[in-house]
């Protein structure tokens, strides 16, 4: 080798991380913030990059570098999660830079203060929107709010969100079912808010208080007419009778129901067969009501008394009328 044709040198040190935003451990970050870091000194070559990692892996977004300002942004692609943690890290050419690795909390999501109904009310009317109140508006996101019902079913409804009054609320698409239980749920992206899981019951259905005709009842005219009084008017739905013959095959007929008399009524179509049982049922919806079916029996078909000519007479004349006499009035 050439004397003196061997030497060493050191690179310039990478530059550090002066500043961070976010701070390093703070909480309560916004959701749509962007994350920065500013260096100690502009490097002499290559870009700094800054990512940001969650408890899914790396975040989606844009880190972009101003020289002037010595600064590296991340720009998230979609607002952070709430209450959630994040790590952010500088790097330069594959290296991270001294003070550039630090985490930082998301707000806290916001929590229900109240809810209508209330949880585990029960006699909840079946026409009832279901609301919770937030104790905040949330800076990102809008609030729904879900029902349930028994096995976990969906129910069918819309959520709504009003931030002057902090209300999110569930309309149902039909009426609640009677003595049913149900689960509210409300949510801010795919997280459930605290105190936002309750549930209630409805109101019970009403009770039949009288039959015509009544639980048993002989001797029915065919040609009468059917109805039941409730306890109470319904506060949603509208019942109905319904009518079995001795097979068990729907009566023809009409349903109506008079709110006034709290009564219902079932006209069949034609008179009832005599000497034939039949089975009434009150119902609202799909739901029976409680000791809403009873059944009864029509009467007898009349028997003959007399009859004219008797019975096996002979030498009748040809001009006789022919007649019998009923034992009762059909």
């Amino acid at each position: 080798p050439v004397a003196g044709g061997s030497w060493s040198f050191s690179t310039v040190a990478l530059p550090t991380v002066a500043t961070r935003a976010p701070a390093s451990g703070a909480s309560g970050v916004a959701l749509t913030t962007a994350v920065t870091a500013v260096l100690s000194a502009a490097p002499p070559t290559g870009t700094p990059g800054l990512a940001l990692s969650g408890p899914a892996g790396p975040v989606a977004g844009t880190s972009t570098w101003d020289a002037a300002t010595r600064t590296v942004t991340f720009t998230p692609s979609s607002a952070l999660g709430y209450a959630t943690a994040y790590a952010a890290a500088v790097s330069l050419g594959g290296q991270t830079l001294s003070g550039g690795e630090w985490s930082f909390t998301t707000v806290s999501l916001p929590t229900v203060s109240t809810r209508s109904p209330a949880s585990s009310a029960t006699g909840v009317s079946p026409v009832a929107t279901v609301s919770a109140v937030l104790a905040a508006v949330p800076p990102v996101g809008t609030p729904t709010l879900t029902l349930t019902g028994p096995a976990g079913a969906a129910v069918p409804g819309t959520s709504g969100w009003n931030a002057s009054t902090r209300t999110v609320t569930f309309t149902p698409s039909s009426a609640l079912a009677y003595a049913t239980s149900y689960s509210a749920a409300a949510s801010l992206g795919g997280q459930a808010l605290s105190g936002g899981a309750w549930s209630f019951t409805t109101a019970a259905l009403p009770t039949i208080s009288t039959r015509t005709p009544a639980s048993a009842a002989s001797n029915v005219s065919p040609a009468t007419t059917v109805s039941a009084v409730l306890s109470a008017v319904p506060p949603a739905g509208t019942p109905s009778l319904q009518l079995a013959g001795p097979t068990g095959a729907a009566v023809p007929g009409t349903s109506a129901w008079n709110a006034a008399t709290r009564t219902v009524t079932f006209t069949p179509s034609s008179a009832l067969a005599y000497a034939s049982g039949y089975l009434a049922t009150v119902g609202i919806g799909a739901q029976t009501l409680p000791s809403g079916t009873w059944n009864f029996t029509t009467v007898a078909v009349p028997s003959v008394s007399s009859r004219t000519p008797a019975s096996g007479a002979g030498g009748v004349s040809t001009a006789t009328t022919v007649t019998a006499v009923l034992a009762a009035t059909p």
